[in-house]
């Protein structure tokens, strides 16, 4: 089972880690160990048209325990920089992670606290489950912090909400009937009369990126509940479903479930340690349902982002292949595959259901390597004939051309993709008029990745039996392409070329686009120029924690990432470390060397990175200069990465 994570009151005070539950409905609670809201998205998100459409109903409780004369407050909230109200992180002794789910203790006036969150699965519910050992009469009363914004929001006034009480439950409402029910569990208790105030806080991480960092939240009492010398056990619920549930038996629930999570993933990847059962359950965020499609589907990121297609199909074999999720597996793939599009799958599906965003070149191809991924895992060559129509459909439309100039070069089999006004890779950054990475032309992973899918395709043609002129053709094509990716290598650097344009210019940038393509399981490569690349690679671009996106040598390269946004994106790519891409160098060190303590050696820095940032969990990004989270701390494909590797090279066979 997963070993807990402690954070103690010192590192706690420091602010700069947090940690998420979730619900499997794209809704999420994140929060910092010391309780103290430092984004705006700190508190519950709710989904309304899962896993999108999402709002913030609520932030958090407010605790204030008395003995005698004497009072202490259990939270702390930052009102003004560096003006914090309460005393909460003063008397937390530690936050533990049991399975990923936060357990508090405080301790003030010889009474002890302990706190446990929930987040039951489906139910946009958060369970606040208390424990307390007084060794004298005290009493406990809470008030409660509500909004009614979007997630992504803040607000400059008081919100505009309605509140109903009534004997141990208090609904709020705004809007189109959305608002939040929070419920109190105990023997006997004292319902406190209703006084909306309007409250500040200050969320320094968002004064950090640029964005709005004051909000103004409403405030008001809701329960009292004596506490007579001894032991006492109740709960807070905080729907904005209105569920029903048992908040004991709901956190049993979720505890057996992430138990069996682990148990799962231990028995699919044939390593049982702590590090296999954090990232299972770190996985286990990012496998959500999508209402408009009735299918599961992946959360690239949290807070903020949605499920992406590029995301998915990246992060689709980390996810679910080391942790025994090949049903989620086989239903992510199947949606991809029944949207595909002119040979292109959704980069996004609109919240509305009603159609999808299809302005990505590598979201496909590498649906074709999580789909063999899936067969090698599974043997499910049912599933492979079911689709093998619409793969060969999706050859097709690259040979011949299909949206945003998505074409073979049939004069030397690589594929050209991009145009104007769009960009297609995943260093997807564009300012305005201003693209701040462009690769329209041929792209060293795109091409690689094509190559690769024309190799499965043809594969999967023979095992099926489905040869013709066509897979013919194809077979040309594929031999052609990679006699021809020879053009991307730089002698003069020991490296690759990142991009060719469609006037032959060879863009030179040192980047980890050459590790993806060189990792690939069909990679277009030579051994002599892999174990020459992966040198320069480890000189120039390996941190701990991930590769550089630009090498430091290069001239454009960009240490910071911080303030506004337009400055965040044009470091976004120019050499702000990410995490994902390090999965590619180390599968090519495992490779090249299949020294197991040597790879072990190099995650080190992934390894007790899951105590820092997002909790249990791997960054978007690091800032190049100080290897500090940025980003969204809670990345799918950064964690996918991890644990595929982890496990490959950890397994016992």
């Amino acid at each position: 089972m997963p070993s807990s994570i402690q954070i103690t009151h010192e590192a706690a005070r420091s602010l700069t880690q947090e940690y998420l539950l979730t619900d499997g409905l794209g809704g999420f609670h994140m929060m910092t160990p010391a309780l103290v809201p430092t984004r705006k998205y700190h508190g519950l998100a709710h989904s309304h048209n899962p896993p999108v459409e999402r709002d913030l109903p609520w932030i958090m409780p407010l605790e204030t325990l008395r003995v005698a004369d004497q009072e202490a407050s259990l939270y702390t909230f930052e009102m003004t920089p560096g003006y914090f109200v309460g005393r909460g992180w003063d008397f937390l002794i530690d936050c533990q992670m049991e399975a990923l789910q936060p357990v508090h203790t405080f301790q003030v006036f010889g009474v002890t606290v302990q706190r446990t969150t929930v987040m039951p699965q489906s139910t946009g519910t958060l369970c606040y489950l208390y424990e307390i050992i007084t060794p004298h009469d005290a009493e406990m009363t809470f008030e409660g912090l509500f909004s009614d914004r979007d997630m992504h929001g803040t607000r400059s006034k008081l919100p505009e909400l309605q509140f109903e009480a009534s004997e141990g439950t208090l609904q709020t409402r705004y809007g189109s009937g959305r608002g939040v029910r929070v419920q109190f569990h105990a023997d006997a208790f004292e319902t406190l009369p209703l006084a909306v105030s309007p409250q500040q806080l200050f969320y320094r991480i968002e004064q950090e990126r640029g964005e709005p960092c004051e909000d103004v939240v409403a405030r008001t009492p809701m329960y009292r509940l004596a506490l007579p010398a001894g032991k006492h056990r109740f709960a807070l619920v905080v729907s904005a479903s209105n569920w029903n549930g048992n908040p004991w038996e709901a956190a049993q629930q979720e505890t057996e479930r992430r138990q069996g999570l682990v148990q799962q993933a231990f028995e699919a990847s044939g390593v049982q340690d702590d590090i296999v059962a954090t990232l299972a359950l770190a996985a286990d965020a990012f496998l959500v349902h999508r209402q408009t499609v009735d299918s599961m589907s992946v959360i690239a990121g949290y807070p903020w982002f949605a499920d992406w297609g590029r995301d998915s199909m990246i992060a689709l074999s980390g996810l679910t292949f080391p942790t025994g999720r090949y049903e989620d597996a086989r239903g992510i793939l199947t949606t991809f595959l029944k949207y595909q599009r002119r040979g292109l799958v959704p980069n996004n599906f609109w919240d509305d259901g009603k159609g999808a965003g299809y302005n990505t070149v590598d979201g496909a191809l590498w649906l074709f390597v999580a789909l063999e991924r899936y067969l090698e895992a599974t043997r499910d060559l049912d599933f492979a004939k079911a689709h093998f129509g619409t793969l060969r459909e999706m050859v097709q439309h690259h040979i011949q051309g299909t949206d945003f100039s998505i074409q073979l070069d049939p004069e030397d089999g690589l594929l050209n993709a991009g145009e104007k006004g769009v960009q297609l890779s995943w260093m997807d950054v564009k300012i305005r008029d201003w693209v701040v990475t462009p690769r329209h032309g041929k792209a060293i992973e795109i091409c690689a990745l094509w190559l690769n899918a024309l190799t499965i395709f043809l594969r999967l043609s023979e095992q099926l039996g489905q040869q013709d002129d066509f897979t013919e053709q194809c077979q040309g094509l594929l031999e052609k392409g990679r006699t021809s990716f020879a053009q991307f290598w730089n002698p003069e650097k020991n490296y690759f070329f990142d991009y060719i344009t469609r006037e032959g210019q060879k863009d030179d940038a040192i980047r980890p686009n050459a590790l993806i393509a060189l990792a690939l399981p069909h990679t277009p490569s030579t051994p002599e120029q892999r174990k020459a690349a992966l040198k320069t690679a480890a000189a120039l671009l390996v941190t701990p924690v991930g590769t550089y996106s630009l090498a430091p040598t290069e001239q454009e390269f960009k240490p910071n990432f911080t303030g506004a946004q337009m400055v965040r994106d044009a470091a976004y790519h120019q050499g702000t470390v990410w995490a994902w891409p390090l999965g590619s160098y180390l599968e090519l060190l495992w490779k090249e060397t299949g020294d197991r303590d040597l790879l072990n050696a190099s995650m080190r820095g992934l390894k007790n990175h899951l105590l820092e940032g997002g909790l249990g969990s791997v960054a978007e990004v690091l800032e190049a200069k100080s290897l500090t989270t940025k980003g969204c701390p809670f990345q799918a494909w950064s964690v996918s990465e991890f644990l595929r590797i982890y496990t490959l090279v950890n397994r016992q066979n």
